[in-house]
């Protein structure tokens, strides 16, 4: 109990230092004056860590869903639409908004959210974050942070996150996928476009803005007349990451969020001088872009875009009404586009990186078919985590090969897949990699792969960095050194 009042008492002065005052009559703590707060604190030694108290992380958190209950960033978005679990890996962890916390966990705040502290590990929780973390029976969203990291990149992390899961009841589902390649030609309009979009964000006044907006539009129809499998795919990410982008930074740039405001413009711009290569035209440049687009329909004033891209709309398109093209108009505004942001040069650029990415492309592929080993094939539910670094290769519509996959985990009932630390292709419905020393046991007994089809109840597969189980029946296919896995 005393370690409760003490943290209390810490939590009541910091509470009273950013408010200017503090009124003990409303506390829930009769009889607890200002003088025994001193008191007790001063017994206390400084804490090495946040430990005592809420920690930044959690006041960050507490701050932004404050903010967005006085102006949403987005319509029905809730930064605690579940309960947060903030856990300092290894050291102790943070419980927020739980309607029934575990037993061990003290409570630390009552308002404007229950915040409860715990000390020690979090069985379970081996990734960075989880949508879907249960804790006590209920559905929660566990972030795990390191003590060195940055608190308020680790918020946006958990806002952006969050959001995700928002769009997932929320967002009218247009999934797109892109077939083709990027060219030397399609890297440097995109470098256009962003030069564009960028020149629209710092135009000082709404005529530029609303010129530089159409150059960009402009610059988007040529691309999409020229490989135009990649449209839907652009307008998925947009609506997927460019939106948790756009609210991310809506939410914490704002000055009462994060105690030292920063402009979303500047952050954007500095994304936005970056050249885009061919693996980051498959996803992570569409954070940026989107993010952009939605800022640009702000500036334009239309309230309503939020509700349209939920239901369906591109936010290009939104873009296109919002600054419109006049008929027959896109040809000449591509043109004084390419004339003001350099695209010479910017082809130059390109061609560079289109060059060097396909040979780069064709050394992982070769290495890929070469490492040692059975390459099995293995069903990946819905459910999966993966981290990998770049660059990643597009094999068409067959998969993407990850050269520098570090973890991937997936499961569902009857079925478990953990590997680490080797390349794989991640393709639709399923995940190729290879083993070269799995121990392979069929129904209880080891089994040595040899060509042919095998019926089984139960599967394990296992290696050193590789764990696959599979607990309901199935067929193995084995023909030379690949392995599939089918089962029901």
């Amino acid at each position: 109990m005393k370690r409760l009042i003490a943290t209390l008492g810490i939590s009541l002065l910091a509470a009273g230092a950013q408010a200017g005052s503090l009124n003990l009559n409303s506390s829930p703590f009769p009889g607890l004056t200002l003088n025994r707060i001193k008191d007790i604190r001063a017994d206390i030694p400084a804490p090495s860590s946040d430990v005592e108290l809420a920690g930044p992380r959690v006041t960050l958190l507490l701050g932004a869903e404050q903010s967005n209950q006085r102006n949403p960033v987005w319509p029905g978005y809730s930064v605690f639409g579940q309960p947060i679990l903030l856990y300092e890996a290894g050291v102790r962890s943070f419980l927020i908004a739980h309607p029934n916390p575990p037993a061990g966990y003290n409570a630390v705040l009552l308002s404007p959210q229950p915040v409860f502290e715990k000390q020690g590990a979090v069985p379970g929780l081996n990734f960075t974050f989880a949508f879907h973390f249960p804790v006590n029976g209920v559905d929660t969203f566990a972030y795990r942070y390191k003590t060195a990291g940055r608190p308020l990149q680790d918020v946006q992390t958990v806002v952006h996150e969050r959001f995700h899961i928002y769009q997932r009841s929320a967002f009218a589902q247009r999934y797109g996928e892109r077939g083709s390649e990027p060219d030397a030609e399609d890297l440097s309009l995109a470098a256009l476009e962003q030069a564009a979009l960028k020149s629209a964000l710092l135009a000082a006044e709404p005529a530029g803005t609303s010129r530089f907006a159409r150059q960009f539009l402009a610059v988007r129809s040529e691309r999409y007349s020229r490989q135009p499998d990649c449209a839907a795919k652009e307008n998925y990410e947009e609506r997927l990451e460019g939106m948790a982008r756009y609210v991310e930074q809506s939410l914490m740039s704002r000055p009462e969020v994060s105690g030292t405001p920063y402009d979303m413009i500047p952050y954007l711009s500095r994304a936005l001088d970056m050249f885009p290569d061919i693996d980051s035209m498959d996803k992570s440049r569409y954070y940026t872009t989107g993010a952009a687009e939605g800022l640009l329909l702000d500036l334009a004033g239309r309230v309503e875009w939020k509700e349209s891209v939920a239901a369906g709309s591109a936010v290009r398109d939104l873009l296109s009404l919002a600054y419109p093209l006049a008929p027959g108009e896109a040809g000449s505004v591509l043109a004084e586009a390419k004339a003001e942001h350099g695209y010479e040069k910017l082809l130059e650029t390109g061609t560079q990186k289109a060059t060097a990415f396909l040979a780069a492309k064709a050394a992982a592929v070769s290495a890929y078919e070469s490492s040692p080993g059975i390459e099995w094939s293995v069903p990946s539910p819905r459910s999966l985590s993966f981290s990998a670094q770049s660059p990643n290769f597009k094999l068409g519509y067959t998969g993407t090969l990850m050269p520098k996959l570090e973890m991937f985990d997936a499961s569902t009932e009857g079925f478990t897949l953990n590997f680490t630390d080797r390349p794989a292709i991640l393709g639709p419905g399923a995940v190729r990699f290879h083993a070269a020393a799995a121990a392979v046991t069929l129904d209880g007994q080891p089994f040595t792969l040899s060509d042919g089809t095998y019926q089984f109840g139960t599967l394990l597969v296992a290696e050193a960095g590789l764990d696959l189980s599979v607990s309901s029946p199935g067929t193995l296919t084995v023909a030379g050194r690949k392995a599939e896995i089918s089962y029901r």
